[in-house]
Order: structure tokens, then sequence, then C-alpha cells
């Protein structure tokens, strides 16, 4: 129940512990591998996302101007 409106509350099936374990460990076994993979190719750049959003856009207008 709400604190403040005292209506019941629902928890979407995305916002459960399992489901989010689930992902986690989809991530770990199927999509963190090409991270490793486009590294080494040289297809994959990664950008800092700590800053403004004006610095952060910058970084990333600079690496897709080559």
């Amino acid at each position: 129940m709400c604190d403040q409106c005292h209506v019941a509350l629902v928890q979407r099936d995305d916002d459960r512990e399992e489901t989010v374990r689930n992902r986690l460990s989809v991530y770990e076994e199927q999509t963190h591998p090409l991270k490793a993979y486009y590294l080494a190719k040289g297809m994959l750049r990664q950008i800092p996302g700590i800053g403004s959003i004006a610095e952060i856009q910058q970084r990333i207008s600079s690496v897709l101007a080559g």
C-alpha cells in the first residue's frame, strides 16, 4: 500500500529480482563477450559518461568525426 494515498502498489514483471538477475546473466553470457571482440577489431570506442551533457556530447561528436 502507498503510504500517501493508500492505493495498492503493483510490481511489474520486469521489476522483479529474478527478472533483473536473468537480464544480468544474459548480458554476461551474450553481450559482454561482444565488447572484447569489437574492441580487438578497433570497432568499439569507449566514451566516459562523466561530466555535463555538453561535455559528453562533445566526446561523442569527436569520436564520430574521426
